[in-house]
Parts: structure tokens; C-alpha cells; sequence
């Protein structure tokens, strides 16, 4: 079966591999994201998505929002993160950054963090989910 491709621009979307906050950001290349981000990545790109995937384990707090707010345009649909336990510190900070900046874009939390503790991950980083 042949996919149908349209030619409507979905708009931007923006997905966030977090970091490790007391680790610091890899030097060298050759690592990727999570298989989750680059399949969705996929999906939405193929739907017309404009997307774009920042891998937080090269930057540094500081640098990945100046990063992501570079990024940000007026179709921007959302800014979507990956979050384990373990990057919950540095995509609370980055999100928190961000939302400082501008807090009229959506950003949205997955992952298995949130399928554990929504409840508590809501009041720790007391962000607006969508």
C-alpha cells in the first residue's frame, strides 16, 4: 500500500533527549537519542511535521535553552521530552528556562517517569502538562 503524502505543513515540533545534570556533556559524536524520540521523530516527519530533535546529552542546562529557544518558530506546535528518573533535574531546569522565556509555548513530558509518579513529578517540577 502506498502512503498518500500531503503537502500541509503540520508545523514545528521540537523533541528533547534530556541530559544528566550532574554529568557533563559528551565531547564526542556517536551516540543518538532514544529509539522513542527518533521513531516519533519519524512518524511525525513523515506527517508533515516540521521536527527537530536536540539531544541534551551534548549541551549543558544553559546551552540547551538557548539551543531550543533558537529553535522555536511561529508554527511551533510544541516542545516534546523523553524523561527518565534519572534526567528528571535537567529537563526541569531546561524546561523551566524555557517557559521563562516564553511562557506561551506548550511543552509536553512523556515517558516511563510520568507512568510511575504523574502525581508527584506534577507537583516537583509544577509544570503545565498538555
Amino acid at each position: 500500500m502506498k502512503k498518500v503524502q500531503n503537502n500541509i505543513n503540520g508545523g514545528r515540533i521540537i523533541l528533547v533527549n534530556p541530559g544528566i545534570y550532574f554529568y557533563s556533556p559528551l565531547k564526542n559524536t556517536g551516540m543518538f537519542p532514544a529509539n522513542a524520540i527518533q521513531i516519533l521523530g519519524t512518524i511525525l516527519h513523515q506527517n508533515q511535521f516540521d521536527v527537530h530533535i536536540v539531544d541534551g546529552r551534548y549541551l549543558n542546562v544553559d546551552d540547551a535553552i538557548q539551543h531550543i529557544l533558537n529553535l522555536i518558530s511561529d508554527d511551533l506546535v510544541f516542545i516534546g521530552f523523553s524523561v527518565m528518573t534519572i534526567q528528571v533535574k535537567w529537563a526541569y531546569l531546561v524546561s523551566s528556562g524555557i517557559k521563562k522565556a516564553r511562557p506561551d509555548v506548550k511543552i509536553v513530558w512523556a515517558g516511563c517517569i510520568l507512568l510511575y509518579s504523574l502525581n508527584r513529578l506534577c507537583w516537583i517540577t509544577q509544570l503545565m502538562f498538555v
